[in-house]
């Protein structure tokens, strides 16, 4: 449901009181409309510039006019770019990220041997590229692992035994910078599935590569794009398209998007499982 924003927010703003949407329990994303704030404490969004409040989606569907189904999925990218761009000390008081890692070590789990089946990898590949990570939630006591990529900042990003994406400890990029690599270009990939997926396929890499896990995490994979001649972009074929593409090209002029590649399809991941032969009866 959406409402104007309560004319004693503007007065408290006209008169010098620092208005809400700058206040630190706040996180802001710019749209082509006007920027958009989310409270973190009560995830109420508003709109200062159309002077609107509400839900995410209704506030989304109310400035766009598209519908609810759309306005979910843009919101859920919006939420993981102001997730993955909260300054580290709100979240440690928010209670966000709670999950505390408690182990690393080789795929041993035939559980996750399962998973990454599941996926249509092999495990041995896998296993040559990713790590086992063991976490753990002091507050519930609930405890999980999966297999994933170290990223920059020393966290992990992981696919859950359940076959869940997680950003585990922070969440950034990870960089596969290969010893002698032709540097002419360097290969971008969204999620780690079609890092995997690429791998299965043309087998090890000859050039460095970058794996973002979030559309959020845009701005952190931009530095280590640096001094390529090509930077081959695997984007899927998402409103994270819409959100990353941009950023990207105003930095990069021989960005090439790989995504009519695999047009018909959600992302590479998705259209490397179209290309396995069907499974004998």
């Amino acid at each position: 449901m959406i409402s104007f924003i309560i004319p004693l927010v503007l007065i408290l703003n006209y008169l010098g009181f620092t208005p809400l949407w700058e206040s630190a329990r706040m996180a802001g994303y710019e749209l082509s409309l006007g920027k958009i704030y989310v409270d973190k404490i009560t995830n109420r969004w508003f709109c200062p510039e159309k002077r609107l409040g509400g839900t995410g989606v209704d506030l989304l569907c109310y400035l766009y006019g598209i519908p609810k189904d759309v306005a979910k999925e843009r919101l859920a990218i919006i939420g993981e770019y102001i997730k993955a761009n909260d300054p580290p000390d709100y979240q440690v008081k928010t209670g966000k990220n709670t999950c505390r890692i408690t182990g690393v070590d080789e795929i041993t789990s035939a559980n996750l041997f399962r998973v990454i089946e599941s996926k249509g990898f092999s495990p041995n590949i896998v296993a040559m590229h990713c790590v086992q990570v063991s976490y753990c939630n002091p507050e519930t006591g609930a405890a999980g692992y999966g297999f994933g990529f170290r990223n920059e900042s020393g966290g992990y990003g992981i696919i859950s035994s359940n076959g869940l994406s997680l950003n585990l400890r922070a969440s950034d990029v990870t960089v596969n910078r290969i010893f002698k690599a032709f540097k002419d270009k360097c290969l971008l990939f969204m999620g780690p599935l079609d890092y995997l997926a690429y791998i299965t396929l043309n087998g090890e890499l000859v050039n460095d590569s970058v794996i973002m896990f979030s559309s959020g995490n845009v701005e952190r994979a931009v530095p280590h794009l640096e001094g390529y001649d090509e930077v081959l972009y695997f984007v899927p074929n998402t409103p994270a398209k819409d959100l990353t593409m941009p950023t990207l090209r105003g930095h990069y002029q021989k960005l090439i998007d790989m995504s009519p590649t695999y047009a018909e399809y959600k992302n590479y991941h998705q259209w490397f499982l179209a290309q396995r032969p069907p499974k004998a009866a």
